[in-house]
């Protein structure tokens, strides 16, 4: 079984590789856990796995809310970084999806950490993008920059579809 608890340091500060791993991402440390785990037969005690030795075990969980979102107008990119025996390893990152996926055969302290990077102005503050006219009327095409007719384009393709559709029926009907 998997024993997972979060906990406010992994190991003393200067004895924590996740800090390091951290600062040259550009990453804060947020969410730390240790995660332990655990194999049990019958009524035998429990022995501590620190190495699986084989497959990958899937560690998936959300980041809390408290960590999971930045200040207005900046995006938060998470990493999730393994600490074992005395090595940090980036598992997963960056990633702005709050749910975290982590695949490990090692177990000892993860840590799951972000950076906030801003937005070019107009994105993710509801403020349109600097020299974009605010109207009460939505643009009737979305701006995509692609000068093709649509409407043109549109009807070519129902003929297509028409004229192939009328040849199988004549072929059929022979």
């Amino acid at each position: 079984y998997l024993q997972v608890q979060r906990v406010d340091k992994l190991a003393a500060e200067d004895e924590d590789p996740t800090l390091a791993k951290f600062s040259e991402l550009g990453a804060e440390p947020g969410l730390r856990l240790d995660v332990t785990l655990w194999k049990q037969i019958g009524s035998h005690a429990a022995s501590r796995i620190t190495d699986t030795g084989g497959p990958e075990v899937t560690i998936t969980f959300d980041v809390p809310g408290e960590i999971a979102t930045g200040p207005a107008g900046f995006e938060r990119s998470f990493w999730g970084v393994r600490s074992h025996e005395g090595t940090a390893t980036v598992l997963c990152g960056p990633s702005t999806d709050v749910t975290i996926v982590m695949g490990s055969r090692l177990f000892s302290g993860f840590t799951v950490g972000y950076r906030d990077e801003e937005l070019p102005s107009g994105q993710g503050d509801g403020a349109p993008p600097e020299g974009e006219a605010v109207s009460g009327e939505a643009p009737r095409i979305a701006p995509t920059g692609d000068a093709t007719p649509t409407v043109a384009v549109l009807a070519v393709a129902l003929a297509g579809a028409g004229a192939l559709a009328h040849g199988r029926r004549r072929r059929r009907d022979r």
